[in-house]
């Protein structure tokens, strides 16, 4: 694993093994068995499968814990965070040769806009099927998003202002680079 700031290359894939997304991102200081990235708005994300590239409309902050099922995703406007999605995914594992990937199993839990949403439940199931999901994937995915999913509403870790306090950090880091 490299030093905070080293940039890094963020592959997300299915369970077949299909590439979703790839985008350039940098590492953040975190306590393991935290893994954390960040990529600055305006910074580019290809979806291969769909034949194009988006720009990020802002900051993004990933983290996950490398023994748990989930991958967060905290999205900022500059200031305060602005969307969180909560995906389920296999634990991932630390960074090698400079690529951290990750396998999304498509449930989501987002805030967005004051609204919070348990999404893609159906896809999930569908896909469990159509992909083969072992049971322990699927007990895992739902194991994922029952952890940390309860911590919105209660305000605890990560949602305690340390997404808010991180993404601070992470952009700074990136600015003195």
């Amino acid at each position: 694993m490299g030093r905070v700031g080293t940039p890094i290359r963020i592959e997300k894939l299915k369970w077949d093994g299909r590439m979703t997304s790839v985008h350039d991102a940098h590492l953040v200081a975190v306590e393991p068995p935290l893994l954390s990235w960040y990529a600055p708005a305006g910074s580019s994300r290809t979806r291969p499968e769909k034949g194009f590239t988006e720009r990020l409309e802002h900051d993004e902050l990933w983290m996950t814990s490398t023994d748990e099922w989930w991958v967060l995703c905290a999205m900022s406007d500059g200031g305060a965070i602005v969307e969180i999605v909560l995906h389920a995914a296999v634990p991932v594992d630390p960074a090698a040769d400079g690529v951290i990937r990750w396998i999304d199993l498509d449930l989501d839990f987002e805030v967005r806009d004051g609204t919070v949403a348990l999404e893609d439940e159906e896809e999930f199931h569908r896909h469990a099927g159509a992909m083969s999901y072992p049971k322990d994937v699927i007990r895992g995915a739902w194991s994922g998003i029952s952890r940390l999913a309860p911590r919105y509403t209660t305000g605890e870790w990560p949602f305690d202002g340390f997404l808010k306090w991180t993404v601070a950090q992470a952009r700074q880091e990136a600015a003195d680079d």
